[in-house]
């Protein structure tokens, strides 16, 4: 069956997180639709470059309190970073993260179809 993926700009530092383990969820506003398997890491700040892929293995949604609370021994943030991210929100959610694939050599958004930078996310 094939994969359904979506690329995410993911800020420099929390990409690092999430290739070295201490970031299992990545946290959204809204999660986009089920049938995405794949999140495909666009770093957004430093290289600019399509460097790796992740799995994701299940959704979280609740407030942002409970989700801190489920979350945050591998948040991969500091607990005032994490709700401002969700201040004046009703509801968080994370994917919650797998197996993590880093590109040997990372790729450019023009590989992937892409003539523009996003500012949120790419179905692919």
């Amino acid at each position: 069956m094939p994969k359904n993926k979506i690329l995410y700009p993911i800020k420099r530092k929390y990409v690092k997180r999430i290739f070295d383990g201490t970031k299992a969820y990545e946290y959204r506003k809204h999660l986009c639709r089920e049938e995405v398997d794949t999140i495909v890491i666009y770093e957004s700040s430093g290289r600019g470059m399509v460097v790796g892929e992740c799995e994701i293995v299940d959704r979280i949604c609740c407030n942002p309190a409970k989700l801190w609370e489920k979350t945050k021994e591998l948040s991969g943030m500091e607990e005032k970073e994490f709700f401002n991210y969700f201040r004046c929100c009703k509801n968080a959610c994370a994917y919650v993260l797998g197996d993590v694939n880093i590109f040997l050599k990372p790729k450019s958004l023009k590989e992937y179809g892409i003539d523009f930078v996003p500012q949120n996310y790419v179905y692919l």
